[in-house]
């Protein structure tokens, strides 16, 4: 999506921009909400609706081009870094599942 944002020219493509930057501030509210009225956990259901706005924008955002016209879904998105982004996204589900386990290890050291 970062791709479709920019153009040419370094400016935005809002049509990218607008549901990629309302989607945490969605989720956020509607787990607000949420919270207050069911009393439910507010991190876990920020976290939940969060990933779904965010595929939301993604899915809402593939449908226009950069003057704002309906197209073809996909047709704006490099999909060539799809390999790259993938092997980025594995390393760091890797690291951060080393730091969350390293993060329960003591170690007591001998005096």
């Amino acid at each position: 999506m970062t791709v479709q944002m920019t153009d040419e020219n370094l400016t935005i493509d809002w049509w990218a921009g607008i549901p990629l930057l309302l989607a945490p501030i969605a989720a956020y509210f509607l787990a607000a909400i949420m919270n207050c009225a069911t009393r439910r956990s507010f991190p876990s259901n920020a976290f939940m609706l969060l990933v779904f706005m965010l595929l939301g924008a993604f899915l809402l955002s593939g449908l226009f081009d950069h003057k704002g016209h309906i197209t073809s879904f996909g047709s704006v998105y490099s999909w060539n870094l799809v390999p790259a982004c993938s092997i980025i996204t594995m390393a760091i589900t890797v690291l951060s599942s080393l730091a969350a386990s390293l993060e329960h290890l003591t170690i007591e050291m001998p005096l």
